[in-house]
């Protein structure tokens, strides 16, 4: 915090703690709603955090850029919460994973549906965690954002990302977990060797 000007510096300690509240509800989250409202929660305030150096052109650029990915993966993941709700009537993790465990999907419509949730979801959770390849806006947020603030958005805020991820995944969709198992699995490999092969060629070091 010492890095901003006196005159910001209470906007961050409000701002951080929002972020905070987000997270902690984010991870603790047993409703899609819930988890929608709390990364909501998380990702406004940081929008604002990265652009927080209001005269600098590489902070608005960055913040602009982080908004608009962040916008799109929020209306996807409130489509795959659409679709989910559509078909199982609930939006509690519990009780789709015991509707999906009991009936499974015994139509086609019942998979389309389910599956294009599902992938909805995954996507707009990629993209917040910045894995590849829905990672194009990083960098950018990286760079033009303040050194604490890539450091935070670097660890707290993507380890939230993660625990949603993993909330959703293991608490909603484990009995049908042969069919985002290639899914993830492929995501993780492919971020690895975007983000190894493309880090060799960056001249900035937060990049």
């Amino acid at each position: 915090l010492v890095f901003y000007k006196e005159e910001s510096r209470s906007e961050v300690y409000i701002l951080t703690l929002f972020v905070a509240a987000g997270m902690m509800l984010l991870v603790s989250s047993a409703n899609l709603l819930m988890a929608f409202l709390a990364l909501e929660l998380l990702s406004l305030p940081t929008y604002v955090l990265v652009g927080i150096q209001r005269r600098d052109r590489y902070s608005c650029e960055a913040a602009l850029k982080y908004f608009l990915f962040g916008s799109f993966a929020s209306v996807l993941f409130v489509l795959g919460v659409a679709l989910l709700y559509g078909h199982f009537g609930s939006l509690r993790f519990a009780v789709i994973s015991q509707q999906l465990a009991a009936q499974g999907l015994p139509s086609a419509y019942a998979q389309a549906t389910v599956y294009a949730g599902m992938c909805l979801i995954t996507v707009a959770s990629a993209f917040k965690i910045g894995a590849a390849p829905f990672h194009m806006w990083l960098p950018d947020a990286y760079q033009g954002a303040p050194t604490p603030v890539t450091g935070f958005m670097g660890s707290a805020i993507k380890l939230a990302g993660f625990g949603l991820l993993m909330r959703l995944l293991w608490d909603m969709f484990l009995p049908i977990s042969k069919e985002w198992l290639p899914i993830v699995s492929t995501l993780a490999i492919i971020t690895m060797f975007v983000g190894n092969l493309a880090a060799l060629v960056q001249t900035n070091l937060k990049r």
